[in-house]
């Protein structure tokens, strides 16, 4: 996510004061630097999410439909919906 906006400047002290606060804006957008005697120390930003590659993808869907293969097999309704009284 690109922010277009300029980052939150907090010192050190801010922080200790309100890491809660800080780590809400974080992750609404935000890019928090921390400062220490007018110096630039860290910057704090959200995580990227996590994404699954396409090989990664692939085995799960196989992994998901060998089990739905013994699961019929088996007799087992495939889902909690298909149960019959």
């Amino acid at each position: 996510m690109t922010q277009d906006r300029e980052p939150l400047l907090v010192t050190e002290a801010d922080v200790v004061r309100d890491l809660a606060a800080i780590l809400k804006r974080v992750q609404a957008g935000a890019e928090v630097v921390i400062e220490r005697d007018a110096q630039a120390l860290a910057v704090i930003r959200a995580a990227p999410p996590a994404r699954r590659s396409i090989s990664e993808s692939g085995a799960l869907a196989e992994a998901r439909s060998r089990e739905a293969l013994i699961e019929k097999k088996a007799g087992m309704p495939a889902s909690p919906w298909d149960r019959r009284p």
